[in-house]
């Protein structure tokens, strides 16, 4: 026992770095300076690190501008399916707008089979003002389906002159009368003719628009448009709303007639809900092509208006 504790090491003797002692202070100097050194080589090379880190990051603003339009033409049109825009009322605060991408299965297929949510995507537009101005014009380039007068209203209330310029496409549909009670329209057909075509008066301004679709909801407006009383009612009306932007179009094209082709007639089955993917489908007559007699005989009721 006594053997192994003879020849247990030693320990190291301290170094005392006290103000007292020169030799600790000799001792410690080198020390020091190595600790200095070391701090003043990460403090230098700390402001070059951050700015590499910067050199490598680029601000929206100082992109090019074609690299900004790419993703504007990427996040705001969605390749070619319509853009469902659809007014969601709130308690105490002013009526939002919901943003839907409509598509199709495919391009043969008579339904739309679902409605996207678009809005993530439009955040974009809200980094700052130039940005708005920038992408809004892709935005509104895109074609648009309104299901109620009041949506449409809503969207064109606050757009510019220079955003209404923009507009390409546009439908709108037309409920039919049962779903226009049940939407809390009144019986008067004066009431009637504002509660589904009031949003036609703000078109003015938009006259680079190229088509301008009335979707007929439900086949009972089949047998009201087999009338030519039902037709002249739709023509007064439509024409009614929107006469300063028939008129814009008209002086713009050279006659009334090239105005009113712009105009098309589509019938349209009552919406049918699945409960299954919980999302709207629609049922089109004739999806491709527009109801040819229907749009014939309105147009020519609109073009006796506005001679």
């Amino acid at each position: 026992m006594s053997d192994a504790l003879a020849t247990r090491p030693s320990k190291r003797p301290r170094i005392s770095y006290g103000e007292g002692q020169d030799d600790d202070d000799a001792t410690s100097t080198p020390a020091s300076n190595t600790q200095h050194d070391n701090i003043s080589d990460m403090t230098e090379a700390e402001p070059a690190r951050i700015g590499s880190n910067r050199r490598r990051t680029c601000g929206w603003a100082d992109l090019p501008g074609e690299l900004r339009n790419q993703i504007y033409e990427l996040c705001l049109v969605p390749s070619t399916s319509p853009i469902g825009v659809r007014s969601v009322e709130r308690k105490g605060m002013k009526n939002r707008l919901k943003w839907m991408e409509m598509r199709r299965q495919s391009p043969t297929d008579s339904r739309w089979p679902e409605l996207r949510k678009l809005r993530p995507t439009l955040n974009l537009l809200r980094i700052n003002k130039a940005t708005y101005a920038e992408g809004s014009t892709y935005l509104y380039s895109n074609e648009f389906y309104f299901f109620t007068s009041k949506d449409l209203s809503i969207f064109l209330k606050h757009m510019s002159a220079a955003q209404k310029l923009v507009l390409r496409n546009i439908s709108l549909e037309i409920p039919s009368l049962e779903d226009a009670i049940s939407m809390g329209c009144g019986l008067g057909i004066h009431e009637q003719s504002n509660f589904i075509l009031s949003g036609l008066q703000r078109l003015e301004g938009a006259i680079n628009l190229k088509t301008l679709q009335l979707i007929l909801v439900d086949s009972l407006w089949s047998v009201r448009l087999a009338s030519e009383w039902s037709l002249e009612w739709l023509a007064a009306e439509v024409y009614k709303k929107a006469h300063r932007w028939l008129e814009a179009i008209s002086a713009q094209k050279g006659s009334s007639e090239k105005a009113v082709d712009l105009i098309n007639v589509k019938g349209i089955s009552r919406p049918l809900y699945s409960s299954d993917s919980k999302l709207w489908r629609y049922l089109y007559k004739g999806f491709a092509e527009s109801n040819s007699e229907d749009t014939s005989l309105l147009r020519k009721e609109l073009v006796k208006r506005m001679r």
